[in-house]
């Protein structure tokens, strides 16, 4: 450029290095913007590779059941087996009792015996 203004060679050098700005600037941007889609490619491949690890709702749901439902059943089993246990216990308290109540028996018969001469 002159003093005096433009000229046609300093307007086209001007306008050359602006455009030549704009498009290294567009460049830039479309570089970054490049990145930016490849990071959130890979993170929805990421995203998409732990969904399909995760259980659904009707899996989870299915599969709770089934163990409430196991729970359930070894609860029932243990409880029959208190059952049984106590039964147990409640036959040998009475098979002690009635052993003790022999015993005194056969011992007052002893008794009876030696001191009456049967």
């Amino acid at each position: 450029m002159t003093e005096q203004g433009w000229t046609l060679a300093t307007l086209k050098e001007h306008l050359q290095r602006q455009h030549d700005d704009l498009v290294a600037s567009l460049n830039e941007r479309q570089r970054v913007t490049e990145e930016r889609f490849a990071q959130a490619n890979t993170l929805l491949e990421l995203l998409n590779e732990r969904a399909g690890k995760l259980l659904s709702r009707d899996e989870y749901d299915a599969k709770h059941e089934t163990l409430v439902e196991r729970i359930d059943a070894m609860e029932r089993r243990l409880d029959e087996l208190h059952g049984k246990a106590q039964g147990v216990r409640l036959s040998f308290s009475t098979l002690v009792t009635v052993v003790g109540a022999i015993a005194a028996a056969v011992t007052v018969l002893v008794i009876l015996v030696d001191r009456l001469g049967f």
